[in-house]
C-alpha cells in the first residue's frame, strides 16, 4: 500500500525545465523534441506556473495508476496524485502521459509544428479512447487557446498561424486564464470523464 505524502512544493525556475526535458524525450522517444519543444514547455507552464508549482516532483500532476505507489492529495480534491523521486523521473511520467493511446496526438502535432491540432488534441475528445486531457469549451477554451498561441509564438520566436477562432470574451490572455483557472487545483494528466475536476493548475 503507498504512502500518503503531503503535497510539498518542489519548484524549478523556467530556464530548467527544458535542459532537463530534452534528454528525457530522447531516451523515451528516439528522437529530439526539435518542433515540439515550445509546445511542450507551454503546457508546462500553463499546467504548473513555470515550474514553480510542481509538488513532489510530479511535472504533470499525474494520477497514481497503483494502489502500491505513493501519493498526495490537494485540498479537497479526491484524485491522488503520484509522488516521484526527482525531477528527472516527473519530465519522464510527463512524457509518458503524452505518449498514452489518450494523448500521443498532442505530441504529433507539436512535433509536426502544427499549433491546432496541438490545441484540439488537448481540448478534444480522443477518437481512440473517447476520453480528453483537458475538455474545455466556451469562455475558458477561448482563454487557453489565448495563452497558448501567446507563449507558443514566444518560445517560437515567430507568430502561431491558427484557424482556430478565437472569442471576443477571452479577455486578457495568458494572464486572465492563470487567474481564471487558478482555482482549478492540480488538473491531472490522465484522461477523465469529468471534466468538471479537470482544470490547469498554475
Amino acid at each position: 500500500m503507498g504512502k500518503k505524502y503531503e503535497p510539498v512544493k518542489t519548484p524549478l525556475g523556467r530556464e530548467e525545465l527544458a535542459p532537463i526535458l530534452r534528454p528525457v524525450f530522447k531516451d523515451e522517444t528516439g528522437e529530439d523534441m526539435g518542433n515540439a519543444e515550445p509546445y511542450l514547455i507551454a503546457m508546462l507552464a500553463l499546467e504548473n506556473g513555470w515550474g514553480s508549482k510542481i509538488r513532489q516532483h510530479n511535472w504533470g500532476n499525474v494520477i497514481r495508476s497503483g494502489e502500491e505507489q505513493d501519493y498526495y492529495q490537494v485540498g479537497s480534491n479526491p484524485r491522488k496524485f503520484r509522488v516521484l523521486p526527482s525531477h528527472d523521473e516527473g519530465a519522464r511520467y510527463f512524457v509518458r502521459t503524452l505518449l498514452s493511446p489518450t494523448n500521443k496526438r498532442i505530441v504529433e502535432a507539436a512535433q509536426a509544428d502544427n499549433f491546432d491540432a496541438f490545441f484540439n488534441g488537448i481540448h478534444n475528445i480522443s477518437p481512440v479512447t473517447d476520453m480528453a486531457y483537458n475538455h474545455l469549451t466556451g469562455t475558458k477554451r477561448a482563454q487557453a487557446l489565448k495563452a497558448y498561441k501567446d507563449i507558443v509564438s514566444k518560445l517560437r520566436g515567430a507568430p502561431v498561424v491558427s484557424n482556430i477562432p478565437i472569442s471576443s470574451s477571452s479577455g486578457g490572455g495568458a494572464a486572465l486564464i492563470m487567474l481564471t483557472l487558478l482555482a482549478g487545483i492540480g488538473g491531472a494528466f490522465y484522461a477523465s470523464k469529468q471534466p468538471k475536476l479537470r482544470k490547469f493548475f498554475k
